[in-house]
């Protein structure tokens, strides 16, 4: 909203109350300052300060932007408080884990019998010690078993397992906050020294994992955060296998407990680096090119000024005619928005050269892999 306001979208922001607009007082200073550099007035429906003087005006907003947090405050505190009270009673606090299923909100979950069973099932596999968090993934969903996902996930992925084997509400724990509060009323499902054993096999692999990375290269993965797969769309993570010695982009949606149409979800990172080298020395810019930005710049400054002058004039008539103060708010505005876009050009400028650096200095030259589909923004690879 503040951007759409800088941008010159509109000329007013009307809320129903002040702490409809912001809660905390340091936020509230920040995005007023810049609503006022645009030109964009902030009025409020049940507080009106039309009329008053700028001095009556900073007062009023300023008490009503500290009451608004302080009644932020003070009712995450009695949430907090109320919580807390509730997990001492042996009563969860929070969601009710996969394995159990609400008796009402002053009753102990009960067990659903068919997952409890299942859940054993997964503790024991996890504590042999051969069986990773996908292993463990893939027995729950080979069964027919949906996490209780908010985000409306049908699969179990290894961030859900990881949850569940580090869940002490199994073992008839409530936990709050991270310390254990209270002996829960629920039944639990799992027993303590199976937990204990499912916790020292993930003690002996963060220590593997820690142990294994120490020395090894940081590699800059040149699509991290661009990529994504072709079959489902779901971003490519970039990860490392043989002790750092290969470099893959990975479809991230099996992992995450979505479904992907694609066989295999992988790819050599230094094969689709090399086809995107490929894209970056074939690409070239037209010869006005500079012509062209320059024409283009030019047209907008002229909509910006359009667009400045009627705004001023707007917020002029607003405020009983001070033309003087409009004027002064054009000429803020417009060196503002010249430094604006004085800074994006030059910030455009050199991400395009950083870009075609990168792509150049840090790929390796490979064969792409047969079959290997990646999408990088709107760039298939077949």
């Amino acid at each position: 909203m503040i951007q759409d306001a800088e941008s010159a979208r509109f000329d007013t922001i009307l809320v129903l109350k002040l702490d409809r607009f912001a809660r905390n007082r340091g936020d509230a200073a920040i995005f007023r300052e810049r609503l006022e550099r645009a030109g964009v007035v902030l009025m409020s429906y049940n507080k009106r300060t039309e009329g008053l003087s700028r001095s009556a005006a900073l007062l009023t907003n300023g008490l009503q932007e500290l009451l608004a947090e302080h009644y932020s405050v003070e009712l995450s505190e009695k949430t907090s408080a109320g919580w807390r009270k509730r997990a001492e009673k042996g009563l969860p606090a929070g969601d009710i884990p996969f394995g159990y299923l609400s008796a009402g909100p002053s009753e102990p979950p009960l067990v659903v019998a068919e997952e409890a069973e299942v859940l054993r099932g997964a503790f024991e596999r996890y504590a042999v010690g051969d069986a990773s968090l996908m292993d463990v993934a893939q027995y729950l969903n080979v069964r027919g078993f949906e996490p209780r996902s908010k985000r409306g996930s049908p699969l179990f992925g290894h961030k859900t397992v990881r949850g569940i084997l580090a869940n002490r509400f199994y073992i008839g724990d409530i936990v709050y906050k991270g310390e254990v509060v209270a002996t829960g009323l629920h039944e639990p499902v799992i027993s303590r020294e199976l937990f204990e054993r499912v916790q020292d096999v993930r003690e002996k692999r963060r220590s593997a994992s820690q142990s294994n990375h120490k020395g090894r290269t940081n590699r800059a993965y040149l699509l991290q955060g661009v990529a994504v797969c072709a079959g489902c769309g779901g971003p490519m993570w970039a990860n490392s296998m043989a002790n750092g010695r290969h470099y893959y982009y990975r479809c991230s949606s099996r992992v995450r407990g979505h479904r992907c149409s694609v066989t295999s979800t992988s790819v050599r990172a230094d094969n689709v680096e090399r086809y995107v080298r490929m894209m970056f020395e074939q690409w070239q810019q037209s010869p006005d090119w500079a012509d062209r930005i320059s024409e283009r710049s030019i047209r907008g400054e002229q909509r910006q000024t359009i667009d400045i002058v009627t705004q001023a004039a707007r917020s002029s008539a607003r405020s009983g005619g001070d033309h003087e103060g409009g004027a002064q708010r054009i000429r803020e505005r417009s060196v503002d928005q010249e430094q604006r876009k004085a800074t994006d050009s030059v910030t455009q400028v050199a991400r395009g050269t950083d870009r075609q650096r990168e792509a150049t200095d840090n790929v390796t030259h490979h064969e792409i892999e047969p079959g290997c589909r990646a999408i990088v923004g709107h760039c298939s690879m077949d």
